[in-house]
């Protein structure tokens, strides 16, 4: 049972992650199709082979304007995740961090506060494949941001002996692989996943006043 202290912290801490999961806006290169559905693929007008247009706008990666809810929609849409990519590949880190610390908190209300209902599994699951998607990017950025602090660390204690860093007197275990984790896999209760779709959908009929303004992940 979670202490209401710590469930009011909690509470805000979602909050202001869905705020920001809704919000905020990156600088991302994707190619425009991924925001079209099928159906309006099949509608898009197809320009004659013989005239000077490019054909191929719609399925080039261009820089573009999105938050992490678009993100949402865009990546199943990606015919490969390479080709949607941040322009400031450091945002990986905050992206990745912040989706799967929300994941966390609503596994700890499923888990702990049974009487509250979480968002849609679907939902969630679509939240959590931006971070699968981004995570490659994180893995990258932590490892680049490591090997500066060791780096650093090595020129404060070995400035006066350059000779023991190359030795391999520092330990470089730090840089250790990382690896995805699914919060929801791992963590979401048995209940949620032996619902049939119809009651799924009416479990978040239970009374959730705390949480009412909420209307996504």
């Amino acid at each position: 049972m979670i202490h209401i202290n710590e469930y009011i912290t909690m509470r805000k801490r979602i909050i202001e992650l869905y705020g920001i999961i809704k919000n905020r806006t990156y600088r991302v290169f994707f190619p425009r199709s991924a925001m079209f559905s099928i159906n309006q693929l099949e509608k898009t007008d197809k320009f004659s082979t013989t005239e000077n247009v490019d054909t191929g706008y719609l399925e080039r990666p261009t820089l573009q304007i999105a938050t992490i809810e678009q993100m949402m929609n865009i990546v199943p849409n990606l015919a490969k995740p390479s080709l949607m990519g941040f322009k400031n590949p450091t945002h990986c880190i905050e992206v990745y961090e912040m989706i799967q610390e929300y994941l966390n908190l609503w596994m700890d209300v499923a888990v702990h506060i049974e009487e509250f209902a979480i968002p849609k599994i679907d939902e969630l699951y679509a939240l959590e494949a931006v971070a699968e998607w981004v995570f490659s990017g994180y893995a990258y950025q932590i490892t680049l941001k490591r090997e500066r602090e060791q780096k650093e660390s090595i020129g404060n204690i070995f400035g006066d002996f350059p000779l023991a860093a190359l030795m391999g007197i520092v330990d470089g275990s730090e840089n250790s692989k990382l690896s995805f984790v699914s919060y929801l896999d791992s963590r979401l209760p048995a209940y949620y996943r032996n619902l049939k779709p119809t009651e799924l959908e009416s479990s978040v009929d239970w009374d959730n006043s705390v949480f009412k303004n909420f209307d996504i992940c």
